[in-house]
């Protein structure tokens, strides 16, 4: 019954972030809140294996948003696409666009 309880009040904190974010984060900070949460740390870059049409379902966004977005970052030299994953070499760019956010 406990384990039910931890497992029920984890989803509720889930939703209740997801939330927040949709209220009071710009499409920016939701989109680089979201890669930091997906991705795997390699060395000295973390990678993303998501499709755009999966991580605009997750952040709450258009994939047209999602792509322009990441065409920008990459231009920046921030990440680069390829075919089936987001190479983040420079987490540090996104956490800062992330703000104070008490959420992490």
């Amino acid at each position: 019954m406990l384990h039910v309880i931890d497992v029920l009040c984890a989803r509720l904190r889930r939703t209740t972030s997801q939330v927040e974010d949709l209220l009071f984060l710009d499409l920016k900070a939701r989109l680089a809140k979201t890669l930091r949460q997906l991705a795997h740390p390699e060395e000295n870059v973390s990678r993303v294996s998501i499709s755009q049409r999966e991580l605009a379902e997750i952040a709450g966004l258009s994939r047209e948003m999602i792509n322009k977005q990441l065409r920008a970052w990459e231009a920046n030299g921030w990440l680069e696409l390829r075919r089936k994953d987001i190479v983040i070499l420079k987490p540090d760019e996104l956490e800062k666009l992330q703000g104070d956010d008490p959420a992490g």
